[in-house]
């Protein structure tokens, strides 16, 4: 079920889509994730959690064909994190050939990195799993980013790595991975 896969992405738990399947209608879940990316959320669960529940009307400008477009590649960091997973130790990343960050320290650009991302999520979300984090490495096209625990990776990986990732991206200006470790 699409809905529930949506979901659970963005980090909804299931006890709370197992009550939205009792109390609401499965369409109405359905249409208010389709709209979500057009409501440009900086933290997407929370915003659907209260579109659901309050019944928003669509947002201006909501197109079927774009939205699936935005799921998709909301959705593709997830589909692609058991992929390299297994590869993030420290050893394989510093072989690696290390990515361009024009001239700026890997920290400066996470710095700024950190104050973009710090404007897209709830200050919640942002001290809870982004504060106090730095960076260990730079690797082939991706920044090895050290974290407080496994679960912060984790979690990082399943319901940020897209967004942190675009982030990244644009600020050193070309497609770059993000890596988390404990």
């Amino acid at each position: 079920m699409l809905v529930r896969v949506r979901c659970q992405h963005l980090g909804i738990a299931a006890s709370i889509l197992d009550v939205w399947m009792e109390r609401y209608d499965l369409a109405d879940v359905a249409q208010q994730s389709d709209w979500l990316p057009f409501r440009h959320p900086r933290d997407p669960a929370a915003m659907l959690v209260s579109a659901v529940q309050g019944g928003w009307e669509a947002p201006p400008g909501y197109e079927p064909a774009r939205a699936e477009e935005i799921w998709a590649d909301w959705m593709s960091p997830a589909a692609a994190a058991g992929s390299d997973e297994e590869e993030e130790d420290g050893q394989a990343v510093a072989q690696a050939e290390p990515v361009a960050l024009g001239g700026a320290s890997a920290a400066d650009v996470w710095a700024q990195v950190l104050e973009e991302l710090r404007m897209q999520m709830t200050r919640a979300t942002f001290d809870t799993w982004l504060r106090g984090t730095q960076v260990v490495g730079v690797g082939e096209n991706a920044l090895v980013v050290r974290v407080r625990d496994g679960y912060a990776a984790d979690w990082l990986r399943a319901r940020w790595r897209g967004p942190i990732e675009r982030t990244l991206s644009g600020m050193v200006g070309q497609p770059t991975a993000i890596r988390f470790e404990v």
